[in-house]
């Protein structure tokens, strides 16, 4: 049997959608969770959006999103995705780099 942190019987786990995902509007939410202690998994884009996007939020590319996203320390970071968009493979491979 797999064990859980502090040898806990079960596991609570959160993974956002990092779609709309601003440091403004995400930024406290996950400071409380991680003052309770709760361990987060955090989906990033890393490139910028693009103008056809069907709608916006930080990625990798702003300085403000990626100190956000660096300072959470040991919580996990899971890629959501190239960019806000759909794209080609000439986006998506630099975008897994």
């Amino acid at each position: 049997m797999h064990k859980f942190p502090d040898n806990k019987r079960f596991a609570f786990t959160i993974f956002d959608d990092t779609d709309l995902s601003t440091v403004k509007n995400v930024g406290p939410i996950y400071h409380l969770l991680a003052d309770l202690g709760m361990r987060t998994t955090k989906s990033v884009w890393p490139l910028a959006s693009v103008s056809d996007g069907w709608h916006g939020g930080g990625s990798l590319q702003e300085s403000e999103y990626l100190e956000f996203i660096l300072s959470r320390g040991t919580e996990k970071i899971s890629i959501g995705g190239t960019r806000v968009s759909t794209d080609s493979a000439c986006c998506i491979v630099p975008g897994h780099r």
